[in-house]
């Protein structure tokens, strides 16, 4: 859960060198996966922009961690390139995978809001295109047991807030 909370509060629009509009930081959003763009490097001190995408597989009861490494874009080190998609998943080829969690047994795990509280997507349905700009909060819930119903199973529920983007849009 840190993990999961750390990364999604270093969500952040990817600035684009036209200084056009920024491509917002949520590319895809439902309630097993969620790709965005952060700047989270814990491997050196440069500042290297990434694409970040947790999902839920509630097949094999795991959670993973998928990143795409920034390209610099005409040498600049300010702006970075990414893999992009509209859908649940990247052609791409990921830079690191790993696997945050196992044993996950809860059927859902991502819930988004907008600045008035609005739950955005559902259960079934991923956040619209044109409310992606419009997410401010993530609720991730992670079970981890045997089963839902294991008398054992741990639930962990965090909200993160996301204070790196503009907040333009409600």
């Amino acid at each position: 859960m840190n993990a999961v909370g750390r990364l999604l509060r270093a969500a952040t629009d990817n600035p684009v060198p036209t200084g056009d509009d920024s491509q917002f930081a949520f590319q895809y959003a439902s309630a097993n996966s969620v790709r965005f763009f952060a700047y989270v490097n814990l491997e050196s001190t440069l500042s290297q922009a990434v694409e970040v995408q947790l999902t839920l597989d509630p097949t094999r009861k795991t959670l993973t961690e998928t990143k795409w490494r920034g390209v610099a874009v005409a040498g600049n080190s300010s702006y970075f390139s990414f893999p992009l998609g509209s859908g649940p998943a990247l052609s791409a080829a990921p830079t690191t995978t790993r696997t945050l969690a196992s044993s996950v047994v809860n059927g859902s795990m991502f819930v988004f809001r907008d600045g008035t509280g609005r739950v955005l997507g559902s259960p079934s349905d991923p956040v619209a295109a044109a409310d992606l700009p419009n997410i401010r909060t993530v609720t991730v819930a992670v079970t981890v047991g045997t089963t839902a119903s294991d008398p054992s199973a741990v639930t962990l529920v965090n909200s993160a807030s996301l204070p790196n983007i503009v907040m333009g849009a409600p």
